[in-house]
């Protein structure tokens, strides 16, 4: 009995002794790996100090290829690539670095690298990319800056698809010379958001050949452009709640030059049409210039006015002097349909298209 009991004791001190033997191996090889890998770490940050960014890389994949859980050699080796102009690449080892090991030195790294990368996204107008990056880098930190960075650049997205389709109307209009769908995008509260963001004049889709240029002014043109100058024949209108401007005619060094026509659009509170105008003639530099012809249009009636400008002040009606009141005002012209129709002037107001002159002549008919 003793001797079995003997044998059996061997054995166990044999198997408690293999046992230790194996964790005393597998630490020390811990221990080896951790050395060789802290080496290799040191070797990199030598490299990364002195700019030897290729050098430095090789280093640090050396220590991660030993120790994958190297949280300095994710960071050291993504600081070289940033060193080498190439943040997607340190973007990416960062991310790879937190998948093997989710550590909070490698949060704020994150935060850093992607927030700088998301914005070169947006200055080079690449926003698909930068809705993308701090798409990643929240799911990897869940950090609150990069959340309302994500939540300000998905709402920009928004307008920017509502600002799209609202170019597209006004293009699509324009095309088809449909005035009144122009004058109704005009109106609209995307409008007035959109030309709230412009620094001075937007181009669409170009600045050459046939496009659409709108003003900070709210005023739009529709028409020949080179380089920014207005040529040849165009739409150009100023619409509000209360009134509408559209000039249809042609233009030249940048202003309305030659046949055209103006039309003056007053609407109610409600938004009704409530009374037109429109003057056709010759306009110069912008302005009523030779003989002109006026149409009003008012509650069911048209009333028609013949009349004379020289660079838009507009003429006396001939044989009218009798008519000249004691404050200066003069007959300009009387309807042919109903001479209790006159229009009147005092001289002191330029006429001619909404933003070269100061006057509306439909204001003037009494």
């Amino acid at each position: 009995m003793r001797t079995r009991f003997k044998v059996l004791l061997i054995a166990l001190f044999l198997i408690l002794g293999f046992a230790g033997g194996i964790c005393l191996a597998i630490v020390s090889a811990d221990k080896v790996d951790s050395y060789l890998s802290g080496r290799k770490l040191s070797l990199g940050d030598r490299y990364l100090n002195e700019q030897e960014y290729e050098k430095a890389i090789l280093a640090y994949q050396s220590a991660i290829e030993i120790d994958p859980r190297q949280v300095e050699a994710y960071i050291g080796m993504a600081d070289a690539y940033k060193g080498m102009k190439n943040p997607e690449m340190a973007a990416e080892l960062l991310k790879l670095g937190w998948e093997a090991v989710p550590d909070e030195r490698l949060k704020t790294r994150i935060i850093r690298v992607y927030t700088d990368l998301y914005k070169q996204y947006m200055d080079e107008g690449e926003y698909e990319k930068a809705h993308d990056i701090l798409t990643d880098a929240y799911e990897m930190t869940r950090d609150s800056e990069i959340r309302k960075l994500l939540d300000e650049l998905e709402t920009r997205q928004e307008q920017s698809q509502a600002q799209q389709e609202l170019l597209e109307q006004l293009l699509k209009a324009a095309e088809a010379s449909d005035t009144l769908k122009l004058v109704t995008l005009l109106r609209t509260t995307e409008y007035s958001e959109f030309i709230a963001g412009i620094d001075r004049v937007f181009y669409y889709p170009q600045k050459n050949g046939e496009a659409i240029a709108i003003y900070d002014n709210g005023c739009l043109y529709y028409g020949g452009l080179s380089e920014g100058s207005r040529e040849g024949r165009a739409i150009w209108i100023k619409a509000s709640s209360g009134k509408a401007n559209i000039y249809e005619g042609l233009w030249q060094k940048d202003k309305p030059e030659g046949q055209g026509m103006v039309s003056h659009c007053t609407y109610t509170a409600g938004g009704t049409l409530s009374t037109v105008s429109t003057t056709s003639g010759t306009f110069r530099a912008g302005l009523e210039n030779g003989n002109m012809t006026m149409l009003v249009y008012d509650q069911g009636r048209t009333y028609t006015y013949y009349y004379r400008a020289i660079t838009g002040i507009l003429q006396p009606m001939e044989n009218s002097a009798r008519y000249v009141d004691t404050d200066g005002s003069y007959i300009v012209a009387v309807s042919i349909e109903d001479s209790t129709m006159q229009c009147i002037d005092q001289g002191d107001l330029i006429y001619g298209v909404y933003g070269f002159a100061s006057g509306d002549i439909q204001s003037q008919i009494q």
